[in-house]
């Protein structure tokens, strides 16, 4: 048994161990292990999860907060998918460290707020987990020196804790030329046809909705409280237009409309909209569930 152990031994540190021929007559060097999970981009990056989360999906748009710890990567340097955190040979490497600033970052993706190769590297991560990025210099700085500890051309590695996902709400382009004007003097702009039926009133419909002034100052969005509204339509409407707007829509469409105050809040002040002032909200109906006919 002990010379089976020893076989045992002798064969693993084998598969971990390669030997190169060179002119002093050999060398052991550690093989490099891949992760299972490793992919590798066409840009030339390279990354793999530590932490699979369990969260959203991230998308361009979303608003991500994260924590990160970075290195510069020497020229030289093969080892690149352990844990650098724990090696204190790489502690030299390290520029960048969201932890010890207590300074979490938050950004947009997709808009040039971060790297190349976070921007590339982060689209698809679920919340809550965490990503190695390995970057290649045009990915990241390319050229430009940052500090004293980035030199130009540095490749470079990070590890990203992806702690929060965020739908921002964002006010919608519309085409005006589609606008159509109804007689009492709201304005409904179709953005995107919906698929499913048309609700009637008292149907139950569950949409989101981002109210904003003429000069595109959001106001309210269920979109950022991450709520949709579920109410039976045009039954003790709180705004007159929006349910007017939402029988003129078919399920999984999404639609502009710019609402006059006599269809609105009219002469109140509602959470910091002026009195007397046109809104405009936009609109996505997620679903309807229509309801058994009553006297409405």
């Amino acid at each position: 048994m002990k010379v089976q152990s020893t076989i045992w031994i002798v064969a693993l540190v084998s598969s971990l161990l390669v030997c190169v021929s060179c002119e002093d007559g050999g060398q052991a060097v550690q093989e490099i292990i891949e992760p299972a999970n490793l992919v590798k981009s066409a840009t030339g990056l390279q990354y793999f999860d530590n932490d699979t989360g369990t969260g959203k999906t991230v998308k361009k748009g979303d608003m991500l907060r994260t924590h990160y710890l970075g290195w510069v990567i020497p020229k030289d340097e093969s080892d690149l998918y352990s844990d650098w955190a724990k090696d204190s040979t790489k502690f030299t490497y390290k520029v960048d460290d969201s932890y010890e600033a207590n300074q979490p970052y938050i950004f947009y993706i997709g808009y040039g707020e971060a790297i190349p190769g976070w921007e590339e590297g982060l689209i698809g991560m679920l919340e809550g987990g965490t990503r190695t990025l390995i970057i290649p210099d045009s990915l990241a700085y390319g050229s430009e020196q940052i500090g004293s500890k980035v030199p130009p051309n540095s490749n470079l590695r990070y590890v990203v804790e992806l702690l929060d996902v965020r739908t921002p709400a964002r006010v919608w382009q519309a085409d005006d030329t589609k606008k159509v004007v109804a007689d009492n003097g709201l304005v409904f702009i179709p953005l995107q046809e919906g698929t499913g039926r048309q609700p009637k009133k008292g149907d139950l419909v569950t949409f989101h909705l981002t109210i904003s002034t003429t000069d595109s100052t959001i106001m309210f969005s269920s979109v950022e409280a991450e709520q949709p509204v579920v109410v039976p339509v045009a039954i003790a409407p709180t705004l007159e237009g929006l349910d007017q707007g939402i029988l003129m829509m078919k399920e999984k469409g999404r639609a502009k409309l710019i609402v006059p105050p006599e269809l609105g809040y009219g002469d109140e002040e509602v959470n910091d909209i002026p009195a007397n002032s046109t809104i405009v909200i936009d609109v996505e109906l997620l679903k309807v569930e229509e309801q058994e006919d009553e006297e409405f």
